[in-house]
């Protein structure tokens, strides 16, 4: 028998066990007021650093250098549940008009779309589109080592 099995046989609940003292202490916790208005100053003087859907970088260049062995590698599309079908789609889309993702025919490299259904503070729920480069991208890449100081 294992920890979470003992728990649930005591009738304990794990969530209580583990975030109770944590609560504790958030409820003891005074708000500090001049740091509220800070934050709210700073939001308030760069509204589009704090908007809610994402952005773009623009007027920027990233180097990245690849492997001189470098392969590209893709991935097929993976199936997606019937019922993300329809949310991705508007999610790609919504994408592709902000400037996020630009679409192409033809690609040597390609990954696969991580669909995350996320919810939302009011109880909705909306869709995260993430990719898995870990087994495409980043291996052909040079890594970036910098010293610490």
């Amino acid at each position: 028998m294992n920890s979470l099995e003992s728990c649930r046989g005591l009738g304990l609940s794990l969530n209580q066990f583990l975030f109770d003292k944590v609560n504790k202490v958030f409820v003891s916790i005074k708000p500090d007021v001049s740091l509220q208005k800070c934050c709210q100053q700073l939001c308030c003087e760069f509204p589009d650093l704090f908007k809610k859907e994402p952005g773009t970088l623009k007027d920027f260049e990233l180097e990245v250098k690849s492997k001189p062995e470098a392969n590209p590698i893709f991935n097929k599309p993976q199936p997606v549940p019937i019922t993300v079908q329809e949310d991705l789609e508007s999610a790609l889309q919504a994408g592709i008009n902000r400037g996020i993702w630009e679409p192409t025919q033809f690609n040597a490299f390609g990954t696969t779309v991580v669909p995350i259904r996320k919810r939302t503070s009011q109880g909705q729920s909306s869709l995260r589109v993430c990719s898995d480069y870990s087994v495409t991208v980043n291996p052909q890449l040079e890594t970036h080592r910098h010293p610490m100081p």
